[in-house]
């Protein structure tokens, strides 16, 4: 039924001429670099961490879309920026910065619980460090951070690339807000993931994580 479904899915998404735009422009900067699905296994959002659940706005379907959409962004900056960030501190950052949240609305610490639930699972592999810090900060607004460090800008972006979903209560994406340049040229494909993940979702009954990674696929930003 998926495949059956992907197989639909994908030539209406082709049509999109600013889409297409997009995935080609990532395409030329990323070249054979775009991520493999497979990688993202390793960050699999647990859902039993969520402290809401795993099913809200906040929950496993958008952290694995801000976790895609945190990869295509660092990779994009790393492309021009060698060795500049720490991509696998974002990668947790990514799975982990929502699972705080006890609340769908409005939740200034949701961070602050995040981070801690990083520290009590963290393995030492990583920059445990790092990574509690951009959970907790990339809730604050920018003025507030201690600082404003090139991984805490780009887990923002993310974040808010993935505003499609709550277009309809009117707090949808403004562009001007994206603090990257790489954020700016992904604002179609952000909103297309969430798009086509969610009818997956919605249609198949598939897990949420499974449907972010097979829309990511069908719209050609993950082998």
């Amino acid at each position: 039924m998926q495949d059956k479904l992907l197989s639909w899915i994908k030539p209406i998404v082709n049509r999109n001429s600013e889409l297409r735009e997009e995935v080609q422009y990532l395409n030329v900067v990323l070249g054979t670099n775009l991520p493999h699905g497979a990688l993202f296994d390793n960050y699999r959002p647990d859902a039993e961490l969520f402290l809401n659940g795993p099913d809200g706005v906040h929950g496993v379907g958008h952290s694995t879309r801000v976790l895609i959409l945190t990869e295509l962004l660092s990779r994009m900056y790393l492309a021009n920026n060698p060795n500049s960030i720490d991509i696998i501190a974002l990668r947790e950052a990514a799975r982990f910065h929502d699972m705080g949240r006890i609340y769908d609305s409005y939740d200034s610490d949701h961070g602050v619980r995040g981070a801690e639930l990083y520290l009590e699972r963290s393995n030492g592999h990583v920059d445990s460090g790092k990574v509690a810090y951009l959970v907790e900060w990339h809730v604050p607004d920018d003025k507030h951070a201690p600082e404003m460090i090139p991984e805490l800008a780009i887990l923002k972006d993310a974040d808010a690339l993935d505003r499609a979903r709550v277009q309809h209560k009117g707090y949808g994406l403004n562009p001007k807000f994206l603090r990257t340049k790489e954020a700016k040229k992904l604002i179609i494909t952000a909103e297309h993931l969430f798009l086509v993940s969610h009818g997956l979702t919605y249609v198949n009954g598939s897990d949420e994580y499974r449907s972010v990674i097979h829309a990511a696929k069908a719209i050609e930003i993950v082998k």
